[in-house]
Parts: C-alpha cells; sequence; structure tokens
C-alpha cells in the first residue's frame, strides 16, 4: 500500500507541475521575478533596470525579424509563466495581440499604449520602433521599475536607485550623442528600411526616404520614383536583414558617378555585446555608425555631372 501511495503521489507532483506550467503559475513560487520580453531592445532596457533582481526570458533570438515571426508552444508556456509580459504592440508584433489578449492585464507592459511615449516627428505614421529615442528608453525603465517595486516590496530600493542612475546616464549619452552628431544634421540619408525615425528625429537627423516600409516590405513605385530624382546622397542605412543589391543598384541609379557609403546599422542591437547597460552601448554604436557617413562624404569629391 505504501509503494502504491509512493507512486501515486509522484504521478500528482509530475500533473501539478505541468499544471502549473499550463496555468502560468507566478515565478514567486520558484525564485526569482520572471520577465519575459518580446525583443532584443526591450531586453536591453529591462536588464538596465532591473538587472540580477530578476529573470528575463527573451522570446526572439536576437536578429529575429519581430514583423513575420511565428508563435510556438514553447512561447506560450513562458507567457503563461511571467509575472510581467513587456512587448512594443500590435504594429510590430502582431503575433502576440492574441496571445496577451489572454493574460492578465496586469501583467501586461504594451509599449506604444504608455502614456508619454514619443512618436517620431519625420512621418506621418506610427512608427513602432519607439526604442531609439532614448526618451521613450526611459519611460519603458520607468514604467518597468515602478511594475516590479508595486509587485515585490523587497526590490523596491534598488528599483528606485537603478531607474535613478538609468535616467542620468541615458541623459548624459544623449548629450553627448547630440554633440557627436552637429556635423551629420546636414547630411542626406537613404535608409534602407525605414526603422530609424525615433533616433533621426530625436537626433535631428536627416532622412531623405526609405527603400522599405516599417513593416519591412519594398517601398511602393512611387516612393522610390521620388528616390531616384535625388541629385545628392551621402550615405545609406541598410539593415543587416536587406538584399543589399538592391541597396547598390538604387545608390548607382541616383549618383551613377560617386561611390556612396553604405553603413550597417541593426534596429533591434543584434550585434551589441552584453555589458551593464548594453542599451547606451546600442546608442553609442548606432551614432560612430553615422559618424562613419560624415568622415567619407568629406573624403571624396563627388562629380555628379
Amino acid at each position: 500500500m505504501r509503494a502504491k501511495g509512493l507512486s501515486w503521489s509522484r504521478l500528482s507532483m509530475k500533473r501539478f507541475v505541468l499544471l502549473a506550467l499550463l496555468l502560468g503559475l507566478s515565478t514567486q513560487t520558484w525564485g526569482k521575478p520572471l520577465i519575459v520580453t518580446s525583443i532584443r531592445p526591450l531586453t536591453m532596457i529591462v536588464n538596465a533596470i532591473a538587472g540580477d533582481a530578476i529573470e528575463v526570458h527573451q522570446l526572439l533570438p536576437n536578429a529575429e525579424e519581430p514583423h513575420h515571426y511565428a508563435m510556438r508552444i514553447s512561447d506560450q508556456l513562458k507567457l503563461n509563466q511571467a509575472d510581467l509580459v513587456v512587448w512594443v504592440g500590435p504594429e510590430l508584433e502582431s503575433f502576440l495581440v492574441r496571445a496577451t489578449a489572454n493574460l492578465n492585464p496586469e501583467k501586461v507592459i504594451t509599449v506604444t499604449f504608455m502614456p508619454g511615449i514619443q512618436m517620431a516627428t519625420q512621418t506621418t505614421t506610427n512608427d513602432p520602433h519607439v526604442w531609439l529615442n532614448p526618451n521613450n528608453g526611459i519611460i519603458i525603465a520607468t514604467e518597468v521599475g515602478n511594475w516590479i517595486a508595486a509587485h515585490f516590496p523587497a526590490l523596491r530600493e534598488t528599483m528606485l536607485t537603478n531607474q535613478q542612475q538609468f535616467r542620468e546616464e541615458i541623459r548624459a549619452t544623449s548629450a553627448n550623442i547630440s554633440e557627436r552628431l552637429l556635423p551629420v544634421k546636414n547630411s542626406k540619408i537613404l535608409v534602407d528600411h525605414d526603422a530609424y525615425g525615433h533616433f533621426f528625429s530625436f537626433f535631428d537627423v536627416q532622412q531623405v526616404g526609405a527603400l522599405k516600409t516599417r513593416s519591412g516590405l519594398p517601398a511602393g513605385a512611387d516612393s522610390l520614383q521620388a528616390l531616384l530624382k535625388e541629385k545628392e546622397l551621402d550615405c545609406i542605412i541598410a539593415d543587416p536583414r536587406s538584399r543589399h543589391s538592391r541597396i547598390e543598384k538604387v545608390a548607382h541609379t541616383i549618383a551613377p558617378h560617386t561611390e556612396i557609403l553604405t553603413v550597417m546599422i541593426d534596429p533591434l542591437g543584434a550585434d551589441i555585446s552584453d555589458s551593464d547597460n548594453t542599451y547606451l552601448e546600442f546608442l553609442n554604436s548606432m551614432t560612430s555608425s553615422l559618424e562613419r557617413c560624415v568622415t567619407k562624404a568629406s573624403q571624396q569629391v563627388p562629380n555628379r555631372d
């Protein structure tokens, strides 16, 4: 009888664990709070504000394109387990719309729905790449920190300290980037993927057009014709996921007698190594890439006859 009872007990425990995973039992029961993020830029911000106090699980691989991602069963299980889910919003991650709607609203932060999030001024439509505006980074970090402090009071003082440090570092870095990008402000920059508007708007960088829309689809014929009429172009910003032959063809059509520099900038920051504040490294890396545009332009004498 004792052996039979023991088998039943083990079976019951297995069933309990499986049920906990399916129903989303809080990680308070098992260890550190679990925050699930959708993409790498959000992971950067959450790690900067929460540090080792929480566990972060990112749904998409670092370099995965979020516009066309398909949910897996393991993704849904992680969402159910999470104490908090942080995603950008339906404009970027349509695959998460239904999944987040089925969760307790108190455990979901939708970044594009947050009060205070600034939209890019160089566009008439919603650009979901909001993390590229440093002020939006501060707003996201503050919201996450406040949520952690409210739901895990033991971490409140840590969150307040980390929030203050994050704000100071972002503001100092933004001021430094503004100085570094002063020579870039008069440059005419063509982007492959229309994903950099928040960064360009914040730092007053001029974008003359885009070869692909914000969702990653090719620009329409009218937009492309307008680009081909450009007589001056200093630099092209390309997404690492781009088809580079198309970029080179457009560049040659616009300026057949001039070598136009193409600079790679990943709006997801997949190539940025982890550090104490990877988000700051990400912003600085974008700035360094844009500075190359000016350096190259000053070294060449274009012939656009």
